[in-house]
C-alpha cells in the first residue's frame, strides 16, 4: 500500500481522483457477480469512499475519460495497484489529455484454474460494462477504452449488442481473443459503427498468448499474431488499425511499460496518423518523455 500512497501523491495535483466501477460481489470476489456495481473514489491517501451513480455521473459530465478493464485472473488489490499505476504512466506521457481515467474491475477469476469460469463471466460483465458507457455517452464524455487481455472478450460483448454508445479510441492490448474473429462476426459492422477508432496491439513475445491461449482455445490470439485475413479485414474496415509491438514488446504485461507504446498512443491522441498495419519498432526513434514506472506488483497469470 506504501506505493499506492506514494505514486498517487505525485499525481494527484495534475488530475481529478480515480473512480473505481466494481462488478464484484463484496467489491472483492473473483468469481461472483454484485447485485448491483459499486463506485468508489480514492482520494490522496489512497483510501476509497463509495460514491453514487448520479454523482458519479455529475462529475464526468462532458469530459474527457480513459476506462481501463483488466483481464483474466487479477486479484482485486493488483487491479487497483495496476490501475493507479498505469494512471500515473498515462498522466505523465499524455499530459491534460484526459480528466479523468476510470477503472472497471469484474469477477475474472481466483486463479489459473479459473479460466472458463472467467470466460463465462466475460458476457454478464459485457451487459454491464455496456450499461455504464451508455451512462458516460449519455452524460456526453468523450470516451476512450484501454482493454488488456481478456478484456477484449468483455469489450466485444459490451460493443457488439444494439446500444447508444459512442467511442472515440479503443486501444485493445495483448488481445485474448481469437484471430479470425474480427472478419468472421457478422456484428463487427455495428460494432465498430460504435467506435471512431479501433487500434489493435499485438506482439510475437507473448508466450502466455503463444501457449496458453492455444492450449484452451485451440486457436491462435489476435493479441499474439494479429488478426487473420489481415488485408482483407483491414480493406473491409478503415477504423482497425493493427499495431505489432514485437519489436518493443517482450511479453504479456508490459504495454504500459513500455515507453514505445506509450508515446505512440500519445502521438495519436494529438492527432498523429500512422498507417493501417504499423510495427511499432518503426516508430522506436520517436521523442519520448514517457518515465516509465516499474511496479513489483506485475499481473499474476492472466489471458
Amino acid at each position: 500500500m506504501e506505493i499506492l500512497i506514494k505514486l498517487y501523491r505525485k499525481s494527484e495535483h495534475n488530475l481529478h481522483a480515480m473512480y473505481l466501477i466494481s462488478s464484484r460481489k463484496d467489491m472483492n470476489d473473483g468469481r461472483i457477480f454484485a447485485e448491483k456495481d459499486r463506485i468508489v473514489q480514492f482520494g490522496g491517501l489512497g483510501q476509497g469512499r463509495p460514491i453514487t451513480k448520479d454523482w458519479f455521473l455529475s462529475q464526468l459530465s462532458s469530459e474527457k475519460v480513459l476506462v481501463l478493464v483488466h483481464g483474466f485472473n487479477n486479484p482485486f488489490l493488483y487491479a487497483v495497484r495496476e490501475f493507479m499505476l498505469a494512471r500515473v504512466r498515462i498522466q505523465r506521457s499524455f499530459g491534460d489529455e484526459y480528466e479523468h481515467i476510470l477503472g472497471y474491475t469484474w469477477p475474472s477469476g481466483s486463479s489459473e484454474f479459473d479460466y472458463f469460469h472467467a470466460k463465462r463471466n466475460t458476457g454478464e460483465a459485457g451487459n454491464r460494462f455496456r450499461t455504464w458507457l451508455r451512462w458516460l455517452t449519455k452524460a456526453g464524455c468523450t470516451i476512450d477504452i484501454m482493454g488488456h487481455s481478456m478484456a477484449a472478450l468483455v469489450g466485444y460483448k459490451a460493443l457488439r449488442e444494439e446500444a447508444d454508445i459512442r467511442i472515440r479510441n479503443l486501444f485493445s492490448l495483448g488481445a485474448a481473443i481469437p484471430t479470425d474473429i474480427l472478419l468472421k462476426d457478422q456484428k463487427m459492422g455495428p460494432l465498430l459503427e460504435k467506435v471512431h477508432c479501433f487500434y489493435a496491439f499485438h506482439n510475437r513475445n507473448d508466450s502466455i498468448l503463444k501457449y496458453g491461449f492455444r492450449l484452451v482455445e485451440w486457436k491462435k490470439a489476435l493479441g499474439y499474431a494479429g488478426p487473420s485475413h489481415q488485408q482483407d479485414l483491414l480493406k473491409r474496415h478503415a477504423k482497425i488499425n493493427v499495431i505489432d509491438c514485437s519489436g518493443v514488446v517482450q511479453n504479456h504485461t508490459d504495454y504500459l511499460h513500455s515507453p514505445s507504446v506509450l508515446q505512440l498512443i500519445s502521438q495519436l491522441l494529438k492527432g498523429y496518423k500512422i498507417g493501417q498495419h504499423t510495427r511499432l519498432s518503426d516508430y522506436v526513434s520517436m521523442p519520448s518523455s514517457a518515465e516509465q514506472i516499474e511496479s513489483r506488483y506485475a499481473m499474476a497469470s492472466q489471458i
